[in-house]
């Protein structure tokens, strides 16, 4: 069953729109999450609401159990009750079990983040394409997140205008002046309030490039 199939059922498609007002992104998460344990279990989502208070009980401790045998992360595991939690919520059915989930303090893809050296970022610079090095430069000198370069649904993002000091003539890219602002309008920004940043030399010349 696919993940756009599931929303062929009216119930699913309102509580995905729902959970979407808050989060498109938890909509997508929340959606593949409750569609890949129904199709692992050989099951509809509608079974889930059906079961008797035990047989719940029992197919969620389950569920993580095998979870857990699989080598999954206690964060991947509680972001899938999590889906089911809201799943169940949607549809008037209390959660009435207390579900443990190891090691769900640690988030395995966060761990080992830490920011790239100057050698580092030379060649992922001298490895990407025109358009990946302006983001990763972006990024990486005005400290600017992916989202602000274009947003989830790929609707807005990081426009010339938001460039100020950028000025286009024919084929032609100059700057005002530099280091050149870059504006981050409240819609792009996480705290939904505008802020400005800058890029210095090396991010101009990488826009230039890529404009020309």
């Amino acid at each position: 069953m696919g993940y756009a199939a599931l929303r062929e059922d009216p119930t699913i498609d309102r509580w995905y729109r729902n959970v979407a007002r808050g989060s498109a992104v938890t909509a997508d998460v929340y959606l593949r999450r409750l569609g890949n344990v129904c199709r692992a279990d050989d099951k509809r989502p509608a079974d889930l609401i059906g079961m008797k208070s035990e047989d719940r009980r029992d197919f969620l401790t389950d569920l993580v159990s095998s979870m857990e045998s699989k080598g999954l992360s206690g964060g991947y595991i509680e972001s899938t009750l999590k889906a089911l939690r809201s799943w169940l919520s949607f549809n008037n059915v209390p959660w009435e079990h207390r579900i443990k989930v190891r090691g769900t303090q640690m988030t395995p893809t966060l761990t080992k983040e830490r920011v790239p050296t100057q050698d580092e970022l030379r060649r992922i610079f001298l490895a990407a394409s025109s358009r990946e090095r302006v983001a990763a430069a972006l990024m990486a000198h005005a400290g600017l997140r992916p989202e602000t370069l274009g947003n989830y649904r790929g609707t807005d993002g990081l426009r010339l205008s938001d460039l100020p000091d950028v000025v286009m003539k024919g084929k032609t890219v100059t700057f005002r002046k530099l280091p050149a602002i870059v504006v981050v309008r409240p819609e792009l920004s996480k705290s939904g309030r505008q802020y400005l940043s800058f890029i210095g030399g090396e991010a101009a010349d990488f826009l230039k490039a890529y404009l020309e």
